[in-house]
């Protein structure tokens, strides 16, 4: 699949390009396509989500009002890039849940779609941040819904919308009690039955779960 040759040549934008592309085909996609329709958005995403962050940065530490301007509009276009690039993952994950089967395929397809919500939400002035957020949880209930009555609790997909709703839940709704209340609901559930999954799951578990016992950490060392 060429998908699968530009992440080897690292050339996100076009692997993003060659998912859409396949998506149109046919909205059912195998479990290694979903991983790289994965890959290919949220490598295309986090290059400009670091990109406005190093903009800001540099905005503050200018030392003339034409260098944070430069600064600022760096930081413009890098947006629009962004929402551009979150706008073509929900039309592909539009048509993607309407077909989606319960269980894995829908959780997946939920968590991703509330994702790049998040992340237009990171950056957006507080009006568009208020729908963007309102959308990204409705996103993020809906797949854990799902993945309750659907998933086990050591299923990698449900662990990894946990990880990214108590994320979400700490970073933009600014709401830490809920976010290390999902973080430690997850654990809770997960931790005793890590050791009877199967072998070739059970590290992207332990992982994960890893990741959440980190976050709840500091959140709760946080006052």
């Amino acid at each position: 699949m060429l998908a699968g040759y530009a992440e080897r040549a690292e050339r996100f934008d076009e692997m993003t390009l060659f998912m859409e592309e396949r998506v149109r085909c046919s909205p059912m996609l195998s479990t290694d396509e979903r991983d790289l329709l994965s890959a290919a958005f949220k490598a295309a995403v986090n290059s400009r989500r670091h990109a406005i962050r190093t903009a800001v940065g540099q905005q503050h530490m200018a030392p003339s009002a034409v260098l944070q301007d430069h600064c600022v509009g760096y930081k413009s276009k890098m947006l629009n890039e962004l929402r551009e690039i979150c706008g073509r993952a929900f039309g592909c994950l539009n048509l993607l849940l309407a077909q989606a089967e319960g269980g894995e395929p829908k959780v997946f397809y939920c968590k991703m779609m509330a994702d790049y919500h998040r992340y237009v939400a990171e950056f957006a002035d507080s009006d568009v941040q208020a729908q963007e957020a309102q959308q990204a949880q409705q996103m993020y209930i809906t797949g854990t819904t799902e993945a309750q009555s659907t998933l086990a609790e050591t299923n990698p997909v449900r662990l990894g919308l946990a990880l990214n709703f108590s994320v979400f839940q700490h970073e933009v709704q600014r709401d830490t009690a809920a976010a290390a209340y999902t973080a430690k609901t997850a654990l809770n559930a997960a931790m005793p039955n890590l050791q009877s999954m199967p072998p070739e799951l059970q590290q992207d578990a332990i992982l994960t779960c890893q990741l959440l016992q980190d976050n709840l950490t500091l959140w709760e060392a946080d006052p």
